[in-house]
């Protein structure tokens, strides 16, 4: 048996060394305490100059199409039973305000303004108005033909805005 060489203690790599005063460190890394290598969430990103840009989804399709298909089950969610009980001659004023809402989700990209933010504003605010009819009108009526349908057409209207290519990333 050999005899164990006991290891000497952990010592730097002699090949990483400070830089010299006035010099810059390596890229990526803190050039002093308490700085970050990269922007912090909330901070503009280098070049942006604080402008903030759409940014492209993933398929521009997709928002519209949720967006249209919320439209179209929400209106179908209101004629549901198809007699003088549906949405459409009960609750006349939550009927609109939903439908309109739903609309300006979708038509949000179609508004300019001088503020670039105005179309996402537009299309937040249209989808954050479904939620609340979602909330307030079908919710307690969740167990039916009709809620279904309405929770259908108020989750596709919520997933074209969270899809919007307008949404700020």
């Amino acid at each position: 048996m050999q005899p164990t060489q006991q290891q000497p203690p952990f010592q730097a790599n002699p090949q990483h060394q400070q830089p010299a005063p006035g010099q810059h460190p390596q890229q990526g890394y803190p050039q002093q305490p308490g700085q970050f290598p990269y922007p912090q969430p909330g901070q503009p990103q280098p070049g942006q100059a604080g402008q903030w840009q759409p940014q492209p989804a993933a398929s521009s399709q997709l928002p519209m199409i949720a967006g249209v298909a919320g439209v179209v089950l929400l209106a179908l969610g209101m004629a549901i039973p198809f007699d003088s009980s549906a949405a459409w001659a009960t609750q006349l004023a939550w009927s609109i305000f939903a439908i309109v809402a739903a609309l300006l989700a979708v038509a949000g990209s179609m508004f300019r303004g001088s503020n670039p933010r105005t179309p996402w504003m537009v299309t937040a605010a249209g989808g954050v108005a479904v939620v609340a009819h979602w909330v307030f009108v079908v919710l307690p009526g969740i167990s039916t033909n009709q809620g279904l349908v309405m929770t259908l057409g108020a989750a596709a209207v919520a997933a074209g805005v969270w899809f919007s290519p307008l949404r700020p990333r």
